[in-house]
């Protein structure tokens, strides 16, 4: 019988799971594109930063990071994403929906998960691949597990989140630069060796 399962849509230019690069040790890069995870953009209306911040903590248990500091609660974040901006991700697919009930006036929230992609980007040369393409300093000293930051990525505007020490990151992009932020990364990771993982959620 054939297999009627759903699967999350690779952007453009994205190939399925594979090994690319150098390939005579294991991969010191692995990268897995989080396609059904959603991508929630809060903002505070004026004067109700405070409150947006209760109203999260009460629904899914984080409060509003500051400046270029994420929090975890299980497997949701908040990432700082600008001036008076967070992105909130998780594999919760009522994700926006629960949070506009929980914030009602208090905050505008915008789904983004049809315009962004989140690649999960790890392993023990990930720092150095991504180094290669960003003027931020991704050195422990002065980013580390909790940090994030918006940036460029190669010619990209990305935010960038390191969600552990191993170290690992989360990468967010436009979905229409998925593609080129792909052929980007499989380039800068070729000497490390590059294992693009299947989907996960």
């Amino acid at each position: 019988m054939a297999d009627l399962t759903l699967r999350p849509a690779l952007p453009f230019g994205v190939p399925r799971a594979g090994r690319f690069g150098d390939q005579a040790r294991a991969a010191g890069v692995r990268v897995r594109l989080l396609a059904r995870h959603s991508l929630v953009l809060v903002q505070p209306m004026k004067g109700m930063q405070e409150a947006t911040s209760a109203a999260l903590d009460a629904a899914i248990g984080l409060r509003l990071p500051p400046v270029g500091r994420s929090a975890t609660s299980g497997p949701l974040s908040l990432c700082w994403a600008g001036a008076g901006a967070w992105l909130t991700s998780g594999p919760s697919p009522d994700l926006a929906e629960r949070l506009s009930s929980a914030l009602g006036d208090a905050a505008t929230v915008i789904d983004q998960g049809d315009g962004r992609c989140l690649f999960h980007v790890a392993g023990r040369d990930a720092r150095r691949t991504l180094e290669k393409g960003t003027t931020l300093d991704l050195h422990p000293r002065a980013f580390a597990a909790g940090y994030c930051a918006a940036t460029i990525v190669s010619h990209l505007p990305a935010s960038i989140r390191q969600a552990s020490d191993e170290p690992a990151y989360e990468v967010v992009v436009a979905r229409s630069s998925a593609g080129s932020f792909w052929h980007w990364l499989v380039e800068s990771a070729s000497e490390y060796g590059l294992e693009l993982e299947p989907v996960d959620a």
